[in-house]
């Protein structure tokens, strides 16, 4: 017997009751959101939105409830029915659209369909529609081919900012959700919409301060572009993997192909430009000359490092795991990409030599603060040269 039917009538009354306020107190609070809040049954059918779509769509929270989804969409129905359908067959769905308004107005909203699964069948999808600021004239309002869009939205993003991202994406929708994530941040952004358009355009790939490259292109894969870059230890510009596949055998092999870091669609914002900006800082620390960190000196040539002057005996990894750490000091290291950049080993091996290594450098090289520098360990990450 369940809890509602041992309760008296009067308290099934009070409880139906109260149940009732609080959903009547949730739709006046998401009532006053300008965003668009709905629910789409297994049949396709509202059963429920907010007040924001009275503004977009000019039909009221009463008129949308009962209302089939390719209804009520109109002409926007055929551009969302790939995103519809792949949310009804149970994958979250996020992505930009135009929405034009009853008062004659476009705007534009990053749109997310997240599939309502119990006991392994998808009964709904929830919608939430969030508008997002973008320069007119990097939204094409027509259905323009896509190489023009990308073309429109890389002239006007790269007037004067002072990092340049390069994004490989042919995914229109996402490429306009990266672009207004990074030119957000500050960056500007050169979009390239294939791998034959990466290609043909040198001059641009020139400019770029960092790439994201994504995983799967309609002519091909980022691998092919990791394969023509030089190792990451020679290179200038960082390259970041992004991709819908998130399980360690893909991170593992994005960066054994020479990826800097990985980033799992879908894209969090915050995130993103957290990642970009950490790879921009070890590339731009990573210098081929290391200043003296006092009572610490390099002597590159010998392969040698003095502590108060005096040389410490270290074998020729640790000498090279040590120059790694202080190049980066302050960053969080991963130990992947020490396996990778210093011992020359796939990120898929698993060895606890490095720990080994890590071990004698703390002992040799006192790096426990009493000189100034902390050699600490990042749980399940890597480590961090820290200065005190």
């Amino acid at each position: 017997m369940s809890e509602l039917e041992e309760k008296s009538p009067s308290e099934q009354a009070a409880s139906q009751d109260d149940r009732k306020t609080r959903l009547q107190d949730m739709q006046k609070a998401v009532d006053q959101i300008d965003a668009l809040i709905a629910y789409w049954d297994e049949n396709r059918i509202c059963a429920f939105a907010n007040d924001a779509y009275r503004e977009w769509f000019g039909e009221t929270k009463e008129e949308m409830i009962g209302i089939r989804i390719e209804e009520f969409l109109g002409s926007l129905y055929e551009k969302s029915l790939p995103y519809i359908q792949a949310a009804y067959a149970g994958r979250k769905q996020i992505f930009e659209r135009d929405i034009p308004t009853p008062g004659g107005i476009i705007r534009r909203a990053l749109i997310s369909y997240t599939p309502d699964i119990f006991e392994g069948k998808v009964r709904g999808i929830s919608v939430l529609g969030v508008p997002i600021d973008v320069p007119r004239s990097a939204v094409p309002t027509t259905d323009a081919p896509v190489m023009q869009a990308a073309a429109a939205i890389s002239q006007d993003s790269v007037a004067g900012p002072s990092k340049i991202i390069g994004v490989l994406e042919d995914d229109t929708d996402q490429s306009y959700l990266l672009s207004v994530i990074l030119k957000a941040a500050g960056y500007g952004v050169y979009l390239f919409v294939s791998l034959a358009d990466f290609r043909a355009r040198d001059a641009d790939v020139a400019r770029c301060d960092l790439m994201i490259l994504d995983w799967s292109l309609s002519d091909g894969t980022a691998f092919e572009v990791l394969k023509a870059a030089p190792h990451t230890s020679e290179r200038k510009v960082p390259l970041i993997m992004l991709t819908a596949r998130a399980t360690e055998e893909d991170v593992a092999r994005g960066m054994d192909a020479g990826a800097d870091d990985y980033v799992t669609k879908p894209v969090r914002p915050a995130e993103l430009t957290a990642r970009i900006r950490a790879a921009l800082r070890r590339f731009e620390n990573a210098s081929d000359e290391l200043a003296d960190c006092p009572p610490y000196n390099f002597d590159a040539a010998r392969e040698q490092i003095s502590l108060l002057g005096v040389p410490v005996k270290l074998t020729a990894r640790e000498f090279a795991i040590a120059i790694y750490l202080f190049k980066r000091q302050g960053q969080a290291v991963m130990r992947t990409a020490i396996q990778r950049d210093v011992l020359k080993l796939s990120p898929r091996v698993l060895t606890r030599s490095l720990d080994t290594h890590i071990s004698r450098l703390r002992r040799k090289l006192h790096l426990n603060g009493e000189h100034g520098f902390e050699l600490v360990s990042i749980y399940q990450t890597g480590y961090r040269l820290k200065r005190r």
